[in-house]
C-alpha cells in the first residue's frame, strides 16, 4: 500500500480503489475482491469500480486473469 500513496492518479477515486485492492493482495500482490465488494468499500457505483479498473489496465498498473 505504500507504494500507491506515492503514484500520480487522475482522481481520488481511482487512488482509493488502488488502496483497496493494495489492502486485498496477498504477499504475492494477488487479490480476489467482487466489484460489489470494491464498489461498497470504497462507496461508489459498481460500473464506476470497472471504469477505473480499465484505467488501471491501461497504465499497466493491474492485470486480471481469469
Amino acid at each position: 500500500m505504500a507504494i500507491v500513496w506515492q503514484l500520480p492518479f487522475p482522481t481520488a477515486t481511482a487512488k482509493l480503489l488502488t488502496l483497496a485492492l493494495a489492502d486485498f493482495a496477498n504477499d504475492a500482490g494477488q487479490c480476489f475482491p467482487s466489484i460489489k465488494t470494491l464498489a461498497m468499500k470504497c462507496d461508489i457505483s459498481d460500473r464506476q469500480v470497472q471504469r477505473v479498473m480499465k484505467w488501471l489496465m491501461s497504465q499497466g498498473l493491474l492485470e486480471i486473469q481469469q
